[in-house]
């Protein structure tokens, strides 16, 4: 082939890959369309009265959320009950587990539970590499009790608290957006709605960064909704600490 005639080939090679890469391009509203099945909203009676949050789907019985859905503020358990987005289907939260960073045992506010009633729909997977910043992010949930809204922002900064790497992002946060995903532009699952930070930002764990104890308590999650592939390679190590179900941390 003349030189010309491969300058010709490549230059056709870079515009089917640009085509190709538009193609795979997902718009928020897409990610929103896709995923919404995978969302519900947790209703949680505690001791001191009602709160609410959200949450998603691992697998048919078993959904992520942020500890402090399922807690009181004296960090009592609560009994709670999710209702699945589109189909209005219930299921109650029969166990679920914290996850703590070792060997700070430092809470990451982050829990799995169990559901009593399978309930189908978008089954979420979490990211593999942390987002960088100035990266789209992508939050689901159900800001002050109201119906599934989609929040869209940026990662500002990754500062390190006492044993755990976290995410600063431009989102809004409100009550009853708690535990719901915050997704990268492919739909994985970098962090979750956790808490406000300083100058309205939201901030996250980050899911990708977490040690090895945490990250096999995650891929325990991952087992219980017989996902068992997506766990972290290495995850769970021998001799990683697993805090159990029943809610204590």
């Amino acid at each position: 082939m003349s030189f010309g005639g491969r300058v010709r080939f490549l230059t056709i090679l870079a515009l089917v890959a640009t085509v190709c890469s538009a193609a795979r391009a997902v718009t928020p509203e897409q990610l929103f369309a896709a995923d919404a099945s995978g969302m519900v909203q947790i209703t949680a009676h505690c001791a001191n009265g009602v709160q609410h949050g959200s949450g998603f789907l691992l697998g048919p019985r078993v959904v992520m959320t942020a500890r402090h859905v399922l807690v009181d503020a004296r960090g009592r358990p609560c009994s709670a009950m999710v209702v699945q987005q589109g189909t209005g289907r219930a299921a109650r939260v029969s166990r679920w587990m914290a996850i703590a960073v070792k060997p700070s045992n430092a809470p990451a506010d982050l829990a799995i539970a169990t559901l009593d009633t399978p309930l189908t729909g978008h089954d979420f997977s979490i990211s593999a590499a942390s987002p960088t910043v100035g990266q789209l992010v992508v939050a689901l949930g159900y800001a002050l009790e109201q119906p599934l809204s989609l929040n869209q922002g940026h990662v500002i900064s990754r500062p390190t608290a006492p044993g755990v790497r976290l995410l600063e992002m431009s989102l809004l946060e409100a009550g009853g957006a708690s535990g719901g995903p915050i997704l990268n532009a492919s739909g994985r699952v970098i962090g979750i709605t956790q808490f406000g930070g300083l100058g309205g930002l939201t901030e996250s764990v980050d899911l990708a960064h977490l040690d090895d104890g945490a990250a096999a308590q995650l891929c325990f999650g991952f087992i219980a909704a017989q996902r068992s592939t997506l766990c972290s390679s290495g995850h769970p190590k021998p001799g990683s600490t697993v805090l159990g179900w029943g809610g204590s941390v």
